[in-house]
């Protein structure tokens, strides 16, 4: 009987003895080892998703801006001048970083109406397109200085670096590349473009390493009247 007390008092004993200081910091450290795992997984999804979410939006800014100047280039035209043999070219002014044409971009078919259309990069090197209105003076088109709009079509467009081309890089008939002067094309130069090609190649605005976004499109003047070679 005494025996049988002394084995159910030391079971007793054992149940209450729990878990030992060792083993709970056994068990913490293997649990923070876990935290440690998911919390690494999730912030290399989010950067993924991040990295993923910027590069689309840059897509999206890019895609725009090179349809936008693409039609607008397609649809540049001479500008004629009564009493003048030669019409003001289609081009108003033309560098690496900004062109200024005359274009029937949107014109309405029942009374079709130029408007000039620059493109230039601001102090941010965002791309921003700027549209002037016409009106009719003496049966000659004339453009408004105030611009009936304005808007940004991408965010920092990257500078041109080394070899690579500039945002809008000029070719005639012959494909060959027409460079620009300090301040442009010059007056003798504009008759000689007959296509221009253009590359947008926008930086990422996330931290989490997206390459720049980059897109290049070489663009006819099928309205200037010049073909190029192999076209």
């Amino acid at each position: 009987m005494a025996s049988r007390l002394r084995n159910t008092k030391r079971a007793e004993q054992g149940s209450e003895e729990g878990i030992t200081l060792v083993e709970l910091i056994v068990a913490m450290f293997l649990g923070g080892i876990v935290i440690v795992l998911v919390a690494g997984m999730y912030l290399g999804m989010s950067r993924v998703v991040q990295v993923g979410n910027t590069s689309n939006n840059s897509t999206k800014a890019a895609s725009l801006a090179m349809t936008e100047v693409s039609t607008a280039l397609r649809f540049a035209t001479t500008n004629p001048i009564v009493g003048n043999q030669l019409p003001d070219p289609a081009f108003v002014s033309a560098s690496n970083e900004s062109v200024t044409v005359n274009s029937y971009i949107d014109a309405s078919s029942a009374s079709p109406q130029p408007v000039q259309v620059n493109f230039s990069l601001d102090s941010s090197r965002r791309l921003i397109e700027t549209r002037y209105a016409s009106h009719l003076v003496s049966g000659n088109w004339v453009f408004y200085t105030t611009a009936i709009w304005s808007r940004i079509l991408t965010g920092a467009v990257v500078a041109q670096s080394g070899s690579e081309p500039y945002l809008f890089t000029y070719l005639d008939s012959s494909n060959a590349v027409i460079v620009p002067g300090s301040t442009g094309l010059t007056s003798t130069q504009y008759p000689t473009v007959a296509a221009v090609q253009v590359t947008v190649k926008l930086a990422s605005a996330s931290t989490g390493g997206a390459s720049p976004v980059v897109l290049q499109n070489i663009v006819g003047l099928p309205n200037l009247g010049t073909n190029r070679t192999g076209q």
